[in-house]
């Protein structure tokens, strides 16, 4: 499934991005284009985008960014 996800961090340790679904859950997920915030990607924070839930856990999702909202 895909949820709107607004970004709101970046987790160097396991280099993925961090959000919240409009569900309040966190997401870790990949983003195609920019790897980090160092790699460019600083602008996103505060940002939305739509992320493909690829895994569920107990207190979180991961997934990746839909290509159609990739860029900014």
């Amino acid at each position: 499934s895909t949820h709107e996800v607004m970004i709101d961090g970046y987790n160097k340790s396991i280099r993925q991005w961090l959000g919240k679904t409009t569900q309040n859950k966190t997401i870790a997920f990949t983003h195609p284009h920019f790897a980090s915030p160092e790699e460019g990607g600083a602008h996103l924070m505060g940002s939305y985008c739509n992320v493909r839930v690829l895994r569920s856990g107990p207190q979180s999702l991961g997934g990746e960014v839909q290509a159609e909202s990739a860029l900014p």
